[in-house]
């Protein structure tokens, strides 16, 4: 009962849409997919909008394991401090702390071990936030001897490096109606 107040005390303190202090404005993130492993790294860029410092505990949702497998090291940065997190059933909570009207980015990474030829990304709960992102970018790289059967985003562009395919998307004033979706 305790988990299920802390991640409603969470939620509400993130999706409020009176009186939030921070806003989640880009991302940048690099995805990797291999044979039975799904890895997300990348930058979360905030904005302080008031006068005040902010202190913001936010969720970060993981795709449900039973469905893509169990979720493994998880690392949470901001600026050169590793951030504490717990672990729920549906994700992290973390606490993002900025200046008056400072920008912070926050380094977090993951990696889930796949039990199936497919990965989830969960870019939706950006809904939640009631704006769009200002600019988003991703890039997904996996070695050319596996092949994409199918993405739920069709990527802007492609390349090939170091015997890796490469798939690149680029936003601007970016709600996602829909996750990222991956099969190979």
């Amino acid at each position: 009962m305790k988990i299920w107040i802390l991640i409603l005390g969470a939620l509400l303190l993130q999706f409020s849409a009176s009186g939030q202090a921070l806003s989640f404005y880009a991302e940048d993130l690099t995805f990797r997919l291999s044979p039975g492993l799904f890895e997300v790294d990348g930058y979360y860029y905030f904005r302080n909008t008031t006068d005040k410092p902010a202190r913001q505990t936010l969720l970060y949702p993981f795709p449900d394991e039973a469905a893509y497998g169990t979720i493994g090291s998880i690392s949470i940065r901001q600026g050169s401090d590793s951030i504490s997190f717990k672990r729920t059933l549906r994700g992290i909570l973390f606490t993002v702390t900025a200046a008056a009207r400072q920008e912070v980015t926050c380094k977090i990474g993951y990696s889930q071990q796949l039990i199936f030829d497919s990965a989830c990304y969960i870019i939706t709960t950006t809904q939640r936030w009631k704006q769009p992102f200002e600019w988003a970018t991703y890039q997904l790289r996996m070695p050319d001897s596996l092949k994409l059967k199918m993405v739920s985003i069709i990527p802007d562009s492609t390349g090939h490096a170091a015997g890796e395919d490469i798939y690149f998307w680029r936003r601007f004033d970016f709600m996602p109606d829909r996750d990222f979706m991956f099969y190979y």
